[in-house]
């Protein structure tokens, strides 16, 4: 797997298909890496890579996101507002898969970063990206976005009922980016009031 990321660093990314930069996220991610390594894999990742396209471009966005939730607290305060400003600039529509998984990200960003003053979230703005979404949340990666926004606007129900709906979508899929996903779904913990 080590041998593998190494070797992508080496591969012009003008030579990668559409959905090499996923499946690149998708090994960096989800690999049996320690924390430090990925995080090193997924910035050498975002400063080599040279989107063609807005799916490219979206993809670098989501090893940005990811890259957040690895680096400690204030850096990540620091790159959520690239990453935000990003989306925002590339989500004008909603079409294909990637981009309604983007949003679905977006949506969750907004619920999970502080707000003013220390950081840029936005519960209001979490709920639009969430209403813009809605019509596509039967497929499992809305679904599972809207899961994390839902637990982080505190409305536990609406996050069970999507990681319900996003853990059906993942289960019959046995690649590890699926396996990852319903991971990190479980990691999402209820607690009864």
């Amino acid at each position: 797997m080590k041998n593998r990321l190494l070797l992508i660093f080496f591969i012009p990314f003008i030579l990668c298909a559409q959905s090499c930069f996923r499946d690149i996220w998708v090994d960096i991610k989800y690999s049996d890496m320690a924390k430090e390594d990925r995080l090193n894999y997924l910035t050498q990742f975002v400063e080599k890579a040279k989107p063609l396209n807005k799916e490219d471009k979206l993809w670098i966005l989501v090893a940005q996101s990811t890259r957040m939730s690895l680096l400690p607290k204030f850096k990540a305060l620091d790159l959520s507002k690239e990453v935000i400003q990003g989306f925002e600039n590339e989500l004008n529509e909603l079409n294909t898969p990637t981009e309604k998984m983007a949003a679905g990200i977006l949506a969750y960003i907004y619920a999970k970063v502080p707000g003013w003053p220390i950081g840029i979230g936005s519960k209001q703005k979490s709920k639009e990206w969430i209403e813009k979404i809605k019509a596509f949340d039967q497929e499992a990666d809305v679904a599972f976005y809207l899961a994390q926004a839902y637990f982080y606007l505190d409305k536990k129900d609406l996050s069970k009922n999507y990681k319900e709906i996003a853990l059906k979508g993942y289960e019959a899929d046995c690649t590890l980016y699926s396996h990852g996903r319903v991971n990190e779904l479980n990691l999402l913990i209820y607690s009864e009031k």
